[in-house]
């Protein structure tokens, strides 16, 4: 499940909201989608805004896609190689 602070993609890449929140966003959208946002949100017992979030990162963890300034973290690559490893220690000649 998707944490609101920190997604990770199986290419290493992530998306973060940890920033303060100090934009404001307006949107005009159909009753229809607000009641489907608020419906899901309730469902997740979080915020619409939150929700948002939540959907966002999950959009951006299955696409790659990265806001300007972020980069790919490397550290799954190198986790996956270590559990390789640990998979041969021990094992017989």
């Amino acid at each position: 499940m998707y944490n609101n602070a920190n997604a990770q993609t199986n290419t290493g890449l992530s998306m973060r909201f940890t920033d303060t929140k100090s934009e404001t966003l307006n949107l005009r959208v159909s009753p229809l989608f607000k009641l489907a946002l608020r419906e899901a949100a309730d469902h997740e017992h979080r915020s619409m805004v939150n929700m948002l979030e939540v959907l966002l990162g999950e959009y951006c963890e299955r696409t790659g896609v990265l806001p300007p300034g972020q980069q790919a973290d490397p550290a799954p690559e190198k986790k996956r190689i270590h559990a390789k490893r640990r998979a041969h220690v021990g094992a017989a000649a």
